[in-house]
């Protein structure tokens, strides 16, 4: 099942309001699209916050578990908020 449909069946099966919704993504992680093109998940991830919503927020996770990356992840997450600050109501990074 893919992730609109995923969406959708939580948004109806627990009358939740696409507002209280978050996706997460795991820095450094991939995602792997509908035509199985495997992407950055924070910044695919982001996108899918405004196509199928927008949604409340996007969850970064994981930031610090790569030391050696610190900066890029950084800048990974920070590319997510300020691409979105005006559209995503929340971006939680843990």
């Amino acid at each position: 099942m893919n992730l609109k449909l995923h969406v959708v069946n939580i948004l109806e099966t627990y009358a939740l309001s696409k507002e209280k919704l978050l996706l997460a993504a795991k820095i450094g992680g991939k995602l792997t699209d509908e035509d199985l093109n495997k992407l950055d998940a924070v910044t695919e991830m982001t996108n899918r916050v405004i196509s199928l919503g927008p949604l409340g927020g996007l969850a970064i996770y994981a930031l610090g578990d790569d030391y050696y990356q610190a900066k890029m992840n950084y800048q990974t997450s920070r590319m997510s908020i300020t691409k979105y600050h005006c559209i995503v109501t929340s971006i939680f990074i843990t």
